[in-house]
């Protein structure tokens, strides 16, 4: 058989090769080489047979055909020989590793030509092809397609493990592209913007493009503690002024590899509104510990009745000789439902405190009803009871209103 010219270019096994390498998948990697090997050799069909060692993918084959009509026929062809697989020339091929031929005629099929496809010596495939043609294939023609079938194998071997590492790198620009924080891959030499995600573009205010490849230290209010703190790998704020708005980012480095190159990957968070918060924290106890040191020295409650008794004595001489027999202190601003205590705690003791500081205002209303309940001569036209240091959470009425009688 004379083969047809195409089937001598030496450029065959490099488009075979080229077309293998484009293909995004194994599967379309096979059938592109098988399309260009039976282009190359006027042949009608090729298939790609796996060899049981190659686990899940021992159960598949992969076709091309240039008449995908004859499909079924070459397929029930192909089982049938499968099934029976000492009888088949993919079978032979993948136990002896040599190509083979036979060219009696089957549904149609006037030669089959077997070839090994092999990785690390050995092979994992065998690449079947179908011929109208009688007469075999000259020394040439076998020993190109001997060679391009043998480089399946390294695509068989290397393919799983590309498209493998497109999904993690699918997975990885998603992840990069969809975060809610903003992230920026840096050269760590010279500052240099490698990538940036949508967040970051937006936070900083400059279009993606322009960001990659621009120096990342130009984003900084003060550059030479940002510089530093990358340098490092840590943590450091810095403060992103837009017109009269400051807004203040917390920045985190890391070292990684992008595209097999080592980088700082640097994430920046919006921390605005939590510095306000420690900053009037902050504020809240600095006031504290200045009213704390100015407050007058050992002044207590005991001080406070000394004195008190001191001007009683003077503006009410009659109080002077009453003594203190019991006194509880405690720091009431205010009833747990917004009301004032008011009323009997246990026997020999009456509260009336919980005014939310405006005891000066209503206490002396207060004390005479108070008073007047502890005689055992309640005014009949104002309630306290409601306002009773045992009633239950919530139970109070209207601020310092007592409900009227009748």
């Amino acid at each position: 058989m004379t083969p047809p010219p195409t089937a001598h270019d030496p450029k065959l096994l490099h488009s075979v090769r080229e077309a293998a390498q484009r293909a995004p998948s194994l599967e379309d990697a096979l059938r592109a080489a098988l399309q260009r090997i039976c282009a190359a050799t006027g042949w009608q069909a090729g298939r790609v047979e796996f060899s049981i060692e190659a686990g899940d993918l021992g159960t598949r084959s992969v076709w091309h055909l240039d008449r995908p009509e004859r499909l079924s026929t070459l397929r029930r062809l192909a089982e049938r020989r499968r099934r029976g697989r000492s009888a088949g020339l993919a079978e032979k091929v993948l136990r002896e590793g040599a190509p083979q031929w036979r060219p009696d005629s089957e549904d149609g099929a006037g030669s089959v030509f077997a070839f090994p496809a092999v990785a690390r010596q050995k092979t994992v495939a065998a690449v079947e092809f179908f011929s109208n043609a009688q007469e075999p294939p000259d020394d040439t023609l076998l020993a190109g397609i001997t060679r391009a079938c043998a480089e399946l194998g390294r695509v068989i071997e290397q393919k799983p493990a590309e498209e493998t590492l497109r999904k993690v790198e699918r997975g990885y620009r998603d992840l990069f592209e969809s975060v809610s924080e903003a992230l920026i891959v840096v050269d760590p030499r010279s500052g240099i913007v490698r990538d940036a995600n949508p967040r970051a573009s937006e936070l900083f205010g400059v279009a993606r493009e322009r960001l990659i490849g621009s120096s990342v230290h130009g984003l900084w209010s003060d550059g030479g503690v940002a510089r530093a703190a990358i340098a490092r790998g840590r943590r450091f704020e810095t403060v992103l002024r837009r017109g009269d708005v400051d807004t203040v980012l917390e920045v985190s480095a890391s070292a990684v590899h992008y595209h097999g190159e080592p980088s700082t990957l640097l994430l920046t968070r919006e921390v605005t509104q939590r510095v306000r918060v420690l900053d009037a924290l902050r504020a809240s106890e600095e006031r504290y510990r200045i009213l704390f040191e100015n407050n007058p020295p050992g002044y207590g409650h005991t001080r406070m009745l000394e004195e008190f008794a001191e001007l009683a004595s003077i503006r009410a001489p009659s109080l002077a000789e009453l003594h203190i027999a019991r006194r509880v202190v405690a720091n009431v601003d205010m009833g747990g439902d917004g009301h004032p205590y008011v009323g009997k705690v246990e026997d020999g003791l009456w509260m009336a405190a919980g005014f939310g500081g405006h005891g000066v205002m209503h206490g002396p209303p207060v004390a005479e009803l108070l008073a007047k309940t502890i005689v055992g001569r309640p005014d009949p036209t104002l309630d306290i009871a409601p306002l009773s240091p045992w009633r239950k959470t919530g139970a109070g009425s209207e601020w310092m209103v007592a409900a009227k009688k009748g």
